[in-house]
């Protein structure tokens, strides 16, 4: 899922590089089709924000924990997690974003599914 391309840094050391990181345009792709307010649209954004999610929070936070030889749940794999994101704040935007687009996809999608089961004329 993670599409990453590594350009030189300006330093221009060897094995310096720069990532460019493409989950925030994924994630305003999303919010551009929960924005159009189609039904699969709901359900489209809502796998592309879990997914990104799940990979950057998730995987990310289990990645550290490993790299760092801690347990899974201990309070010093959380340290180390959120230690690693104040020098990459790139990475807190994108879970941030990530868990706005889900909760937005998951409200306009119940509230759509409510709407055609109640009201399934389109009456209010």
């Amino acid at each position: 899922m993670r599409i990453v391309r590594e350009l030189p840094n300006l330093s221009w050391r060897e094995g310096d590089g720069h990532f460019m990181l493409f989950e925030p345009v994924l994630l305003l792709v999303a919010a551009f089709i929960l924005w159009l307010g189609k039904l699969p649209g709901h359900f489209i954004a809502l796998i592309v924000a879990v997914l990104i999610f799940y990979e950057v929070g998730v995987l990310g936070y289990l990645g550290t924990a490993q790299a760092f030889g801690l347990r899974r749940f201990s309070y010093a794999a959380i340290r180390a997690f959120f230690g690693h994101w104040a020098s990459h704040p790139e990475y807190a935007l994108n879970v941030l974003l990530a868990f706005s687009v889900t909760v937005c996809a998951l409200f306009l999608l119940s509230k759509d599914v409510y709407r055609r089961i109640h009201f399934p004329n389109g009456e209010i």
